[in-house]
């Protein structure tokens, strides 16, 4: 029953959240420019958990979300949609898709490695995937919880997470997305509850922002699991360029 409870809660806040909030250009955001590069009208594209922020393009791309009010809006624009919980699996068929996308997604899910192992499965062998979470436990607050966090990543450990799940990791880069402390995350529960459509509108105007954190440019690099601990210190979010792993891919 709190299994339930929780899912419910969940699916409200963005529900309610997706209400207030106008559909995104993906061109505005920084991964999009990464994006392009793998994407073509012969390459199936899905992004997992993107509500009315795309990372993709939004004409023919496909999405899946707990969000029937973010999946119409992307409806209407021409995306393939389906209604799922990532919990839940994946509800496409094996190597269907070229491109697989899941930006702060996993950190929501109940057992994340199962999750990341869905999404090797639904693709293709020389397949790209883009996945991004938020880093550093201690940084866990109410916030996280208010937005369906079930964890923030060990920077220690997401080499084995990957690896466990399939993938290797080919390049990675640090995002600072800023996240409120302890003490503003009490503000911003308040306000999630009684008035919910202010955090979506300051959302929408700071992301406006040309200066915004999460609108500068992602500067990749290869992946070297020293090198990027070092980075991820002081930053909230990595960011992972993945290939599935064959039978004599590392990362090395």
């Amino acid at each position: 029953m709190t299994e339930i409870r929780e899912k419910d809660r969940n699916m409200g806040h963005y529900q309610r959240f997706w209400q207030w909030y106008g559909l995104d250009n993906p061109r505005k955001w920084p991964q999009w420019e990464l994006i392009e590069p793998f994407v073509s009208k012969k390459n199936r594209v899905l992004e997992i958990g993107a509500g009315l922020r795309p990372k993709i393009q939004i004409d023919e791309g496909y999405f899946t979300d707990i969000s029937i009010t973010a999946l119409e809006k992307l409806k209407k624009k021409g995306a393939n949609t389906v209604l799922s919980d990532f919990n839940e699996g994946l509800p496409y068929k094996d190597k269907s898709f070229d491109v697989v996308c899941a930006f702060e997604v996993l950190e929501h899910v109940d057992k994340d490695r199962i999750a990341l192992a869905d999404i090797g499965r639904v693709l293709k062998l020389d397949g790209q995937a883009f996945i991004s979470f938020p880093l550093h436990e201690e940084l866990f607050n109410n916030y996280d919880e208010v937005v369906g966090h079930k964890r923030r990543y060990d920077t220690n450990e997401i080499e084995a997470l990957f690896r466990e799940c399939g993938f290797k990791i080919e390049q990675y880069a640090a995002q600072d997305v800023p996240w409120p402390t302890e003490k503003e995350a009490g503000k911003l529960v308040f306000l999630s509850r009684y008035l919910p459509w202010v955090i979506p509108l300051v959302t929408k105007i700071l992301d406006f922002l040309p200066s915004s954190a999460v609108r500068q440019p992602l500067n990749l690099k290869r992946w070297n699991a020293d090198c990027a601990k070092e980075d991820f210190n002081g930053v909230s979010t990595g960011f992972f360029v993945l290939k599935k792993q064959t039978d004599d891919s590392s990362n090395l």
